[in-house]
């Protein structure tokens, strides 16, 4: 009887919960692509009342912008794939000169990325308001950190 009830509350398959996860996702981008539209139409609008912009005038300034969009949009996927590259390429010399014990210990040494983005506080999943915090400083910003022994004055 206890095997009936633990198959009567199982989890979702791994593969219909990505599948869930994923359906999610697309439904979340494609909202912020329309609020985003939403918000650069409005500047634009602000910006040709502000300018007194003819109608063509508008159309060109609306293609220069959406230019511009689309080619730091490409540097800076340039930028993070020069990035991934360079961390790579170090750790493969890394790897020449370490011990796979040492590069064991060095990859749990490294920091996590975004995991500041991820941490749950009373707000949400959100990071610090500043290097405080809401309650004092956070590991590592050596603000309000104790004194090493014997530094101080006595």
């Amino acid at each position: 009887m206890l095997c009936a009830g633990g198959t009567a509350f199982a989890q979702t398959p791994p593969a219909a919960a990505h599948a869930n996860w994923q359906a999610k996702r697309q439904q979340w981008q494609q909202k912020w692509r329309q609020e985003r539209a939403k918000m650069e139409q409005k500047r634009l609008d602000r910006l040709a009342v502000l300018l007194d912009l003819t109608p063509a005038q508008k159309q060109q300034v609306q293609a220069v912008f959406s230019a511009e969009r689309s080619r730091v949009q490409q540097a800076i996927k340039q930028a993070v794939a020069a990035r991934r590259a360079a961390h790579a390429d170090a750790l493969a010399k890394l790897g020449q000169v370490l011990s796979p014990t040492q590069m064991t210990k060095l990859k749990l040494l490294m920091p996590k990325r975004h995991r500041r983005f991820m941490r749950r506080g009373p707000r949400g999943f959100h990071g610090p308001v500043g290097p405080m915090g809401k309650w004092g400083p956070h590991p590592g910003h050596g603000m309000g950190a104790p004194p090493p022994p014997g530094s101080g004055p006595q």
